[in-house]
C-alpha cells in the first residue's frame, strides 16, 4: 500500500481527493512521489516538523481573521498542530517525551528499513 493510500484511508473522501491533487503537484514539482523519495528518515522528519510549524502559524493567523463561532475549533486545531510540532521537535532532537508512553523512539523499533545511525 502506498503512502497516498495509507493517508487516504484515514481521511474523508474530499480530503482523499485533495491528497491525490497534492501527489500530482508533487510529481510535477519534484518528479517523484513520497514513496519514491530517497531522502533519509531524519530529513523527512525535519521536513514534517517544518510543515507542522507552518500549519500552526497558518491556524494562528486564521484565528485572527475568522468569523465568530470558528475560533473555538481553530483553538483546538492550533493545540493539535502544536502537539505535533512539539513531538516532532523532541524526535528530531532525540529528547524523551515528558510521558514515556507518549511516543516510541524510532531507534527502539526493529526492522530492516530503519537506519542505525541518526
Amino acid at each position: 500500500m502506498s503512502i497516498l493510500q495509507k493517508a487516504q484511508a484515514q481521511v474523508s473522501p474530499e480530503a482523499a481527493r485533495l491528497l491525490e491533487e497534492r501527489v500530482r503537484k508533487g510529481l510535477e514539482t519534484y518528479g517523484m512521489t513520497l514513496d519514491q523519495n530517497p531522502a533519509p528518515l531524519e530529513e523527512r522528519l525535519q521536513h514534517a516538523l517544518e510543515e507542522a510549524l507552518d500549519l500552526l502559524q497558518y491556524l494562528e493567523w486564521a484565528k485572527q481573521v475568522a468569523p465568530e463561532g470558528l475560533e473555538a475549533r481553530l483553538d483546538e486545531l492550533c493545540a493539535f498542530a502544536a502537539e505535533v510540532a512539539n513531538a516532532l521537535t523532541r524526535i528530531n532532537a532525540d529528547e524523551p517525551p515528558d510521558d514515556p508512553g507518549e511516543w516510541v523512539e524510532w531507534r527502539d523499533l526493529e526492522g530492516p528499513e530503519l537506519p542505525t545511525d541518526f
